[in-house]
């Protein structure tokens, strides 16, 4: 069994180190690199609150790269839907702070993944790919190719989605291009929720090693609509079986870099560590490689306290 056996009382607490800058990690890597050969740290329902503590400015500066959306057509444009709830945001605002990012950090480039709320449009009889259109500017890319180099892509920002039907005619359909993990609820009557995710992440990252893929999507978040329990597999652990390790801490301890394959890793409150254990695994010698002092965060360096 992959959580730790024990009762509350007994379960470790984890305490992470605060989040730092890394807002040109991708200006580290050669121009020559190729797409399918980076990871990359991402944010399941990048805007909302209740899978994030970081506002979208703050994921970009300490180091997340793809942003997960979900838009409903709202008067010819775009507004961002926290489920059936309008998120009290604009697609537009979103996209201005993604545009400001990249004309400070010209090196450096965001992937978009886009999903539509099952919701009727408002005052509009426009589709969202049609209205998407309206918002594009040089640096934006409907279509991109895995097997471009990445100096193609620096300060752009690359559209995708995953399998959502109203934005795979115009946008790249990362589900058909890559294997895609789930992002719902496994459960299992005797594993923890954390542990049924593990294995699954464990699975995906076996197979980028021997699959014949060039992108893998390993989604560590939860589609879940009570926060406490997505703070609690992502961060927290403890699940009510037993002391189970969250999601992150598992991610930043057991992560490899294939080096051959776009590595994209959803994830709900990313922690530092991870961060960083992912964005440094790009470098070949990683273990020379990182942010703390010129030496690589080590993820079995005990951050974990016992209560």
């Amino acid at each position: 069994m992959i959580g730790t056996n024990g009762c509350w009382s007994a379960c470790k607490t984890y305490n992470f180190k605060p989040h730092s800058t890394r807002a040109e990690f991708l200006k580290l890597l050669p121009d020559d690199r190729n797409m399918s050969d980076i990871a990359l740290i991402g944010t399941q329902s990048s805007a909302i609150e209740s899978h994030q503590n970081l506002n979208i400015n703050d994921q970009l500066e300490f180091g997340v790269r793809v942003f997960d959306i979900t838009v409903r057509v709202y008067s010819d444009e775009l507004a961002v839907q926290d489920g059936m709830r309008f998120a009290n945001k604009m697609f537009g605002d979103i996209l201005n702070t993604f545009i400001q990012f990249l004309t400070d950090h010209p090196e450096e480039f965001l992937i978009v993944l886009m999903n539509e709320a099952h919701i009727m449009p408002y005052n509009s009889s426009k589709s969202v790919c049609e209205i998407l259109k309206n918002y594009l500017k040089p640096n934006m890319l409907e279509n991109w190719s895995l097997i471009a180099k990445i100096k193609d892509y620096r300060g752009k920002i690359l559209f995708a989605t995953i399998n959502d039907w109203s934005f795979q005619n115009c946008v790249v359909n990362l589900n058909s291009r890559c294997r895609v993990s789930s992002d719902f609820k496994v459960l299992h009557k005797n594993y923890a929720l954390e542990d049924m995710k593990a294995i699954e992440f464990t699975r995906l990252q076996d197979a980028s090693f021997f699959e014949n893929r060039k992108c893998f999507v390993n989604i560590i978040a939860i589609k879940e609509s009570r926060g406490s329990v997505i703070y609690r597999v992502a961060v927290k652990g403890s699940g009510s079986l037993y002391c189970s390790i969250p999601m992150n801490v598992r991610v930043a301890n057991t992560f490899v870099n294939p080096h051959r394959a776009l590595i994209i890793l959803l994830t709900d409150f990313p922690t530092q560590e991870m961060i960083d254990h992912i964005i440094d695994s790009n470098h070949y010698n990683y273990s020379k490689k990182g942010w703390d002092v010129g030496t690589h965060y080590d993820p079995i360096s005990d951050f974990v306290k016992e209560m």
